[in-house]
């Protein structure tokens, strides 16, 4: 009988969509690409997000890789926080104007990854989107959302 107290899950019918959405990750496209995960709640959006964010060949392909939490009643200055503690390592107190320039200065020239996990609408979007910028790395932004219509947007500005 397995032990129970092993540290690592194990998810069951994700390989298939994992390997497609790595190589969309380290795909050849230079200009920033969206990459969505959309689905009902509890199907395994965060978890399949997870699992590539977590994945060592997708660490070494990016300087830079963030993530955060956005959720339904999202908190701009919390966010861009999260996004610069995992880029920079340091907790930062400025204000949400300074936080959005260190943002896009950080990111800059730089190849990264983010990940937006749980977006609820297209108005969150309109406020982040300009601060990754498209500096033609090769830069991806992960997005998980229920909201089909986030997605359109997303990939279409």
């Amino acid at each position: 009988m397995p032990s129970s107290s092993s540290s690592s899950s194990v998810v069951v019918g994700i390989d298939e969509d994992l390997m497609q959405l790595k190589d969309r990750l380290i795909g050849m496209q230079t200009k920033l690409e969206i990459v969505p995960i959309v689905g009902m709640g509890g199907v395994g959006k965060t978890t399949l997000a997870r699992k590539l964010y977590e994945d060592s060949m997708i660490a070494y392909h990016f300087d830079y890789c963030a993530w955060t939490i956005v959720s339904q009643d999202y908190n701009m200055p919390q966010i861009l926080k999260s996004l610069l503690r995992c880029i920079t390592g340091n907790e930062c107190d400025q204000l949400t104007n300074e936080l959005k320039n260190m943002l896009h200065k950080s990111l800059f020239s730089r190849k990264y990854l983010i990940v937006l996990d749980d977006i609820w609408s297209t108005r969150f979007w309109d406020q982040i989107r300009i601060y990754f910028p498209d500096n033609n790395n090769r830069n991806r932004i992960v997005i998980t959302t229920r909201e089909s219509d986030v997605v359109n947007y997303a990939s279409s500005s």
